[in-house]
């Protein structure tokens, strides 16, 4: 009894070497299911699947109570789904634990299981109709609507409705907390929803500093889990943020941490996150690479995550050169990501057919009426964004184009107003509107000073004047509202040669003064 109340202990902190040493020699001395509860999730966590189920099967054939017998058979659906992509199994083992006990409040956890498992297997609707038949049951277990809650924020994420899925999740933290000895990878999956539903909703900013906070709540855990899935959120703000090559080191770290294990939660989609940032920064040798090994080896049971892979396709084909399969391929990810009602992924697919293209096609219309259908059905500000750059980019017209750009500049999403930048640039330019085609080409240049090398067709053949490093480190003290006097006083330089460099800054932007600098540069800054 000792041995089994420290290595529950140990597992609490989630030192997982004491907890399974502990537990383990617990076990052996006649610890029965109270030992064997504690070993098989240290071991679990440890993603040492195998062991976990030869303990399973050590204890078995023991006399137990409901409540145990209940946590012997999640155990072994968890070994089986997480740890083995034995999908067919772990719903058979949650069939066979259904039959042996009686306990309702069991079948109730049974029954979220199964439905956390179509979850996972991008079975949305399915998943979110047995779940509503769950949550309008009069009395659930405290532990069953904890996780019920984070199973509910999870699918209205995915499925588009943010708003509702970061209410859902922020009440899910008390509830959760109570349980997290006993199943702290759903407060880990509670964070990282939450940090996926502010990116979807458009709140890059937000999500940036939620995904810090969850990496540096990692860290201190020392949990590899949390540790991986973090460093790949880091990753997608990144670069839906602009800063490609920070997010290719961060995927590459949560790569690190993966090593040689097989069969890796979620490491088919960090590999294809670093196929995205790889092509993205044009190197396209490695994108390639990275994309066709995350293709070797896909698990049933990570799908709901697999449309960051789909996402990654168009991008490996552009940075290889092929912008028509480029095109097709971003098509085909909208219609993947449409099969498992997945709004956030299917509009980013769809803007990436807009992207991409520089005519205006069928498919590009299409794309743009599909994102307006959905823009329309939906509460999240990423998706409203996507579709007005889409609507402005079909109809040609500069000043929306502008608009739409302002939009996702303000939102964080450096890389795509550029883009936005760029087009309505072109379409001034086209129709003899030279200065301000000027104007918003450099307004291009200084966003993608900001995107660490980014390219993207749109932006590959763009010609805009640079402001210089003097131009900027002035142009922003002037939007911090110093003086000519006060600049010169900073940067030790004279108040003429202040004078002189702001008459350079406005003539290159195309505008007439201070009054216009701040609307215009660093729209985010704070």
């Amino acid at each position: 009894d000792v041995l089994v109340a420290a290595a529950r202990r140990a597992f609490a902190v989630l030192d997982l070497p004491l907890a399974e040493r502990l537990a383990r020699k617990a076990l052996d001395e006649g610890g029965g299911t109270a030992a064997g509860e504690v070993l098989w999730r240290a071991l679990f966590l440890d993603q040492r699947s195998y062991e976990a189920e030869k303990v399973m099967a050590r204890l078995a054939d023991l006399p137990m109570p409901d409540a145990q017998r209940g946590e012997i058979a999640f155990g072994m659906a968890y070994i089986l789904f997480w740890g083995q992509d034995r999908v067919e199994d772990a719903f058979a083992a949650l069939g066979h634990a259904r039959a042996e006990i009686a306990d309702p409040f069991w079948h109730d956890e049974i029954e979220l299981l199964e439905n956390v498992f179509w979850t996972l297997l991008g079975e949305t609707r399915r998943a979110a109709e047995g779940l509503a038949g769950l949550l309008a049951r009069p009395r659930l277990r405290p532990r069953t609507h904890a996780q019920a809650l984070v199973l509910d924020g999870m699918l209205l994420c995915h499925t588009g409705r943010v708003t509702e899925a970061i209410d859902v999740l922020d009440r899910a933290t008390e509830p959760i907390s109570q349980w997290v000895h006993e199943v702290p990878w759903v407060a880990e999956t509670r964070w990282a929803f939450r940090t996926y539903a502010l990116i979807f909703d458009g709140r890059l900013l937000e999500a940036e500093a939620e995904a810090a906070g969850f990496y540096a709540h990692a860290v201190e855990t020392g949990w590899e889990l949390p540790m991986r899935l973090s460093c790949a959120l880091r990753a997608h703000v990144g670069r839906l943020r602009g800063g490609v090559r920070t997010a290719a080191r961060w995927a590459r770290e949560s790569k690190r941490q993966y090593g040689r294990q097989p069969l890796s939660y979620f490491h088919n989609f960090v590999i294809g996150e670093l196929a995205h940032d790889e092509a993205l920064i044009g190197a396209a040798a490695a994108a390639a690479a990275s994309l066709a090994e995350a293709d070797l080896s896909p698990l049933r049971g990570e799908a709901l995550f697999q449309p960051w892979v789909e996402l990654a396709r168009p991008a490996v084909a552009a940075a290889g050169g092929d912008r028509a399969k480029a095109i097709e391929l971003a098509g085909a990810a909208a219609d993947f990501a449409r099969g498992q009602q997945a709004v956030p992924f299917e509009a980013l697919a769809l803007h990436d057919v807009i992207r991409l293209s520089t005519a205006r096609t069928a498919a590009v219309v299409t794309a743009a009426d599909r994102l307006a259908a959905l823009a329309a059905a939906c509460e999240s500000g990423l998706v409203g964004a996507l579709a007005s750059h889409a609507d402005a980019a079909v109809r040609g017209d500069a000043e929306y184009l502008e608009r739409a750009a302002f939009s996702l500049a303000g939102m964080g999403a450096d890389l795509m107003a550029a883009e936005a930048f760029a087009r309505a640039a072109t379409v001034h330019q086209h129709e003899g509107r030279t200065a301000s085609a000027r104007r918003l080409r450099t307004q291009v240049a200084l966003l993608l000073d900001r995107c660490e090398g980014a390219t993207t067709p749109v932006v590959a053949d763009l010609k805009a004047p640079q402001l210089t490093a003097r131009e900027r480190d002035i142009a922003r003290l002037a939007v911090e509202g110093l003086s000519n006097q006060q600049i010169a006083e900073r940067l030790v330089i004279s108040k003429r040669t202040v004078d002189n460099h702001l008459h350079q800054i406005y003539g290159k932007l195309g505008i007439g003064g201070r009054a216009d600098l701040a609307a215009l540069l660093f729209p985010d800054d704070p």
